[in-house]
């Protein structure tokens, strides 16, 4: 039996790629399509991985079931207290989702959105004053009904002021590189002040640039250059909403002019998102048309060709980051909380890659006391058959060198609409666990696909269904409450790397031209069936799931510690937390959620 105290041995990146899969960075993987119906497919295909002499087994310190209490009677774990999961700028899920009916149709994106949604509603002007008669005759309409939900948080603009009298022993946050806010405070507090300009006539463009007073009057010069360049993107993004493309153009200029992909975080998240909006108003007056199957699928390869090996930025980011081993741990811990008795455990992996979390399990099952495993089955979905192969032999040979009886299955599935349960060839006494690590979102844009997979994952009758997720709503059919939401998401992804890696790392500046910026086009440029990039939050999820019979597996207190404990192990990541969500648990970054971790089981 496992020691019940955590023990972290050194671990080699390079075998850990899979935990992330490539999709968490601007979620490269797919998305579940917003208004209740629509979703598609792109299955990521299985890199390379290191030579297995280098692959070291991290020791998470798994317990047994029976010993999840043992941490508690020994005074480890302190009672569990109240948390709060999502940050205060929560947005409606623009899925319009009914939680309560059985059917969940979110598959297929509207072709016209209905003037009755009070989603595309004209917010009413927020200021801080009375506006005169004349101006509210000639007052602007802020068509980007959206920003209204940024009013929500002018509450909390309060928390990102910085009294002048605050010294240096003060006790408030300071962020990395000593900010004092982080790159989604300043679109926070840019958000706030823009709405309270709504109420001025559309030509006075001046008032982005009036002097925000004595409320701002503790941010240093750098922040408050920040705050005006985040209000140009938010006035260029909603330009493109109302169709005034020639004055977006104008704005988007001065947004090029004073944001960089070297600056610091809050430089970087304009100048990508102008690429992106540039992009969208270049394809909406024909000049980069990017429609067509022929343009799809190159932009498939483009993802596939990064997907294709253990990126260096990758490997980078997983050095840096506590995100995906924390990820790869608490699965296998319900994993093997699940199959502590079992003899013959098949492991049916919906995306594998390089499958580096199953030298994880295998150490565990290999040193299991009592109850010694007669095989270990992985079945391992892909569209690769090279890459499957390399997988395969090298997980074969790590089984090798514990003694462990192992087969590993190519289940070749270039469309997943082809997938069938005869592929797995599950046999009687197998205990059967199905494994989607960042897999599921990349069908959500064909419907068929992602239906015909929950089909078949339900027949297979698995003992436990793992899930890893993006955790954000970014699937709206509206642009302008999709580009908010892509905004913050983005922007505490940025705050991330500028925490945990230096500004000049090679890996960082390729994590996010060639990651983040591609999730960024995809969502804020593209729209309908070339909007190939799409995320939804686990309440989506769990009515998803219910539909197919699959009631939520609790993840307890220890499994909250022991995900505490890896990220401790990651000096400059203290702003990462992990919380509760029902019995799920979720990995966010200073309260924004990122990623959410669930099991299931059929009810």
């Amino acid at each position: 039996m496992a020691s019940p105290l955590v023990s972290f041995d050194p671990f080699n990146f390079h075998g850990g790629l899979d935990a992330y899969g490539y999709s968490s960075f601007g979620g490269l993987q797919g998305d579940l399509e917003e208004d209740g119906q629509g979703k598609r497919t792109h299955f990521p295909e299985t890199p390379e991985w290191a030579d297995v002499d280098h692959l070291l087994w991290y020791d998470c310190g798994f317990v047994a079931a029976q010993d999840h209490n043992l941490l508690e009677k020994e005074g480890m774990v302190q009672p569990s207290k109240e948390q709060h999961v999502y940050p205060e700028f929560i947005m409606a899920d623009d899925l319009q989702f009914d939680a309560i009916s059985p059917e969940v149709e979110f598959f297929h994106e509207p072709a016209e959105k209905p003037k009755s949604d009070p989603s595309f509603s004209t917010p009413k002007p927020v200021t801080t004053e009375p506006v005169p008669e004349a101006r509210k005759e000639k007052g602007r309409s802020i068509s980007m009904a959206s920003l209204e939900l940024l009013n929500n948080y002018r509450a909390s603009q309060k928390r990102f002021m910085i009294s002048p009298e605050k010294t240096e022993g003060s006790s408030s946050p300071v962020c990395a590189r000593g900010r004092e806010l982080s790159t989604e405070d300043v679109m926070r507090v840019a958000g706030a002040h823009y709405i309270q300009t709504a109420a001025v006539k559309d030509e006075d463009l001046s008032a982005l640039y009036q002097p925000f007073g004595t409320s701002l009057a503790g941010l240093t010069e750098e922040e408050i250059r920040d705050v005006e360049l985040a209000q140009l993107l938010l006035a260029s993004a909603e330009k493109i909403g109302n169709k005034q493309l020639d004055r977006a153009s104008g704005l988007l200029s001065q947004c090029h002019y004073f944001s960089s992909d070297v600056g610091n975080p809050v430089r970087r998240v304009v100048y990508y998102f102008a690429e992106a909006l540039r992009e969208r108003i270049d394809r909406e007056t024909g000049r980069n048309p990017w429609g067509g199957l022929e343009s799809r699928v190159k932009w498939g390869e483009d993802i596939e060709d990064l997907m294709s090996g253990p990126h260096p930025a990758v490997l980078g980011c997983l050095q840096s980051l506590p995100f995906a081993l924390v990820m790869q741990c608490s699965e296998i811990q319900a994993i093997l909380d699940t199959v502590a008795t079992s003899k013959k455990i098949h492991l049916i992996d919906l995306g594998i890659r390089i499958g580096a979390q199953w030298t994880i399990l295998m150490q565990a099952l290999a040193d299991r006391v009592g109850s010694p495993v007669e095989l270990v089955k992985i079945s391992a979905v892909g569209s690769s058959v090279e890459n499957m192969g390399i997988t395969g032999r090298r997980l074969a040979s790590f089984a090798g060198n514990l003694d462990l009886p192992f087969v590993f299955k190519e289940v070749f599935v270039p469309d997943m609409r082809d997938l069938e349960v005869e592929m797995f060839e599950v046999e009687a006494e197998e205990s059967v666990v199905v494994y989607a690590s960042n897999v599921l979102n990349t069908m959500i844009a064909m419907p068929e696909g992602l239906e015909k997979a929950m089909r078949v994952v339900r027949s297979l009758r698995p003992c436990l269904l793992a899930v890893t997720e993006v955790e954000a709503n970014l699937n709206s059919v509206s642009f302008n409450n999709r580009f908010i939401e892509c905004l913050f998401f983005f922007s505490t992804w940025f705050d991330c790397l500028e925490a945990a890696m230096e500004r000049d790392d090679p890996n960082r500046k390729s994590l996010e031209a060639d990651f983040f910026s591609k999730g960024i086009r995809s969502m804020v440029a593209a729209e309908g069936s070339d909007r190939i990039v799409r995320h939804v939050g686990i309440d989506v999820w769990r009515s998803f799931f219910s539909r197919y019979g699959f009631a939520e597996v609790e993840m307890n207190q220890m499994y909250l510690y022991q995900a505490e404990l890896i990220v401790k192990k990651f000096p400059n990541c203290s702003s990462c937390t992990i919380d509760a969500n029902g019995k799920s648990m979720i990995v966010s970054w200073k309260g924004t959620p990122l990623h959410s971790i669930s099991a299931w089981k059929l009810i």
